[in-house]
């Protein structure tokens, strides 16, 4: 289980209690939050959030990290741990699925507030040259209603650093278009995060939704000699119904500087929150700037009066 550390400041006659979780470890990777999966209303909808390291690893054996899907922290094991912001890893954990695996599979089962079409987004490591492929299949009442192949050379992706990308492969497209194959900086192919997805529809019913990553000859390269394999990294499997929202995100509003487009859905709400009591004798404005460095969310402003 996670633990929490408070933090304690003394702002004249007011005290201000912020309780925040603790970087988690390798122990219990599996288990960094609450719940399987977050619901976050948005709108006049809501959309899922599913950590990868929460799926269920399906094995009839002991697990072998070998063969098959497995938790880990982030910094142990994966590409790219670095202080950039599109390194930046929710909860500081993954699910890895190693290189050579053959059969595996990990499901996680959510619950649908609302009937409609979602767009079924990933966030993982795309490793430069390589191919890390994997299917998402998604199942409701005993029926496939989504099944497609992620993590592939060729899949158009979402990258960061929009303004400074640059192509340098013999892939259609080109860096500064919004969805491309692969994509280099001028320093190099380096904190290769990425969303894949945008533009998928998987036309979902209100209720209970298994959710299943899959390893299988089906995911493996075609290309084993310019695209080998290498260990696929996942971060997060998000649900989202408005589809407006995602391309406003990944043109206009997180599109830009050290941002990468989409992260804005991961949210840790009901998780860190804020304790402050005024025991002065008037009242109190109390201001909390947003933090710009792996910080997704909006800038909060409080008003706090004494009662």
């Amino acid at each position: 289980m996670r633990t929490r550390r408070a933090a304690l400041l003394l702002l004249g006659g007011a005290s201000l209690l912020l309780l925040l979780p603790t970087t988690p470890s390798l122990r219990g990777a599996a288990e960094q939050a609450a719940a399987p999966h977050q619901i976050i209303d948005y709108f006049d909808s809501s959309y899922v959030v599913i950590e990868a390291e929460n799926f269920t690893v399906q094995s009839t054996d002991a697990p072998d990290p070998q063969r098959h899907w497995r938790p880990i922290a982030w910094g142990e094991g994966n590409l790219f741990a670095t202080d950039i912001n599109n390194v930046f890893c929710s909860r500081r954990a993954l699910l890895q699925g190693p290189a050579h695996a053959t059969k595996t599979v990990a499901t996680a089962t959510v619950n649908v507030r609302h009937r409609g079409s979602y767009a079924v987004l990933v966030r993982y490591e795309g490793a430069w040259h390589f191919s890390t492929g994997f299917r998402v299949r998604i199942e409701q009442s005993g029926t496939t209603v989504f099944d497609r192949r992620y993590g592939m050379r060729e899949n158009p992706k979402l990258w960061a650093f929009a303004r400074e990308k640059r192509s340098v492969l013999e892939y259609p497209g080109s860096c500064s278009s919004l969805l491309t194959a692969e994509c280099s900086w001028s320093y190099g192919a380096t904190e290769n995060w990425l969303w894949e997805g945008v533009g998928t529809s998987a036309q979902l019913e209100k209720g209970r939704a298994t959710i299943s990553l899959v390893i299988d000859n089906s995911t493996a390269t075609d290309d084993s000699k310019d695209s080998p394999e290498a260990d696929r990294n996942l971060d997060v499997v998000v649900l989202q119904p408005n589809a407006t929202d995602i391309m406003g995100r990944a043109t206009k509003y997180e599109n830009g500087g050290l941002q990468l487009p989409l992260d804005g859905y991961m949210s840790q709400a009901g998780e860190v929150y804020m304790k402050f009591r005024n025991a002065g004798a008037g009242p109190l404005n109390l201001t909390i700037p947003g933090v710009s460095s792996n910080s997704h969310g909006s800038q909060t402003m409080l008003q706090a009066n004494s009662q």
